[in-house]
């Protein structure tokens, strides 16, 4: 499944945590939680969340509350 997490439509088997794995990447870079080096502009793709059948509203509200937690958490420790 990390083998196709750029391309999860792509993987003969696990496609959907494939998809999982491509989403907390691109969630990870969005929310600048960490770095992998890649300077280019971090972006959702479609394929993922249609192999997992989330919709875009869905996706939003849970990117929010996964930032509202991370922010929090830092809170806490700083």
């Amino acid at each position: 499944m990390v083998r196709f997490h750029h391309s999860p439509a792509k993987a003969p088997l696990f496609a959907k945590e494939a998809s999982i794995v491509n989403i907390a990447n691109s969630l990870a870079n969005i929310l600048v939680l960490g770095s992998s080096g890649d300077m280019q502009e971090p972006e959702i793709e479609r394929e993922p969340l249609e192999i997992l059948g989330v919709n875009e509203e869905t996706f939003l509200k849970f990117t929010k509350e996964i930032n509202e937690q991370y922010q929090g958490t830092i809170d806490v420790i700083l």
